[in-house]
């Protein structure tokens, strides 16, 4: 999260909450394989973005320590034509922390296509 988009006690309260349902604790534990699997496919997942033909937006936050500027910079570098829109004081939930701006950042993109 974000420093100012942090969530207080009663929002971590229900995301515990939430994952504690439906064998929620369980999909955390794959969570943490993300690293291998991003490893093992990282050449398949790049191709599939170099190799879109359709118009692609990526947005994140700032203060994202899992992608953030680095990941823009890399996108930048690496995927030309992709329109990347960086959301300052947003984390890595950026759905999240500013859901209004998230939104309006996806439905700009699309109307540009009307």
């Amino acid at each position: 999260f974000g420093a100012q988009t942090r969530p207080g006690m009663i929002e971590l309260h229900d995301y515990w909450t939430l994952i504690g349902q439906q064998r929620g604790k369980l999909a955390v534990s794959a969570l943490y394989r993300f690293g291998a699997e991003r490893r093992a496919h990282r050449m398949r997942w790049l191709r599939a973005l170099t190799e879109a033909h359709i118009p692609l937006r990526i947005v994140v936050g700032s203060d994202d320590r899992v992608a953030g500027h680095e990941m823009v910079e890399r996108c930048r570098q690496r995927f030309a034509g992709t329109d990347l829109v960086l959301l300052d004081g947003i984390g890595h939930y950026p759905h999240v922390e500013a859901p209004d701006r998230t939104l309006g950042a996806l439905l700009a993109f699309h109307d540009a296509f009307d």
